[in-house]
């Protein structure tokens, strides 16, 4: 992924956001990078110390720092619905696949990320502005979904309870 850039016209700064040369499209990287500020707010409110990644393109976008240790975090944002036969449920769609870029498109791979890099996936549905964390774990479906009541049931005091405990499970 290609970062904001200061580009100079007449003598001042401005910031852009370049196009992005695969299927992805400007907007789906300003959704994604709304969903990890999203995730690093909700954190931040909730007590942890959260850093962000240097650049964009690695592995693990955020980095939440518990007792004097780091713990990788990747941001998945989903803004629409999945398809379903079910029209009436509305569920949402994250997918924990890497992506591989082939002939300058990206797409994604049988690969999924190792727990040695990120311990924990943040799962946004960008409509609702809700945040539900889960553990990366082996046995973890390259895909998930995710019904409105489970991100209605999301709270700060929920979220912190599964967070403290995933990082007790792995200090």
């Amino acid at each position: 992924m290609k970062q904001a850039a200061l580009k100079f016209i007449d003598d001042r700064p401005r910031t852009f956001v370049p196009k992005i040369s695969t299927e992805n499209n400007e907007e789906r990287y300003l959704l994604g990078m709304g969903g990890e500020c999203l995730v690093a707010s909700k954190l931040s409110f909730m007590g942890f110390e959260v850093l962000k990644a240097l650049r964009d393109g690695t592995k693990q976008d955020l980095f939440i720092r518990y007792e004097n240790k780091c713990f990788g975090v990747q941001v998945k944002t989903s803004q629409r619905r999945a398809n379903q036969k079910n029209k009436n449920k509305d569920v949402w769609s994250f997918d924990f696949r890497l992506k591989e870029t082939i002939k300058g498109l990206q797409k994604s791979s049988k690969e999924t990320y190792n727990k040695n890099d990120v311990l924990i996936f943040a799962c946004v549905c960008a409509e609702k502005e809700k945040v539900i964390f889960m553990e990366n774990e082996p046995e973890n479906q390259m895909q998930y979904k995710f019904v409105d009541k489970d991100f209605d049931c999301t709270t700060n005091k929920t979220s912190i309870k599964t967070l403290t405990k995933i990082f007790e499970k792995n200090k």
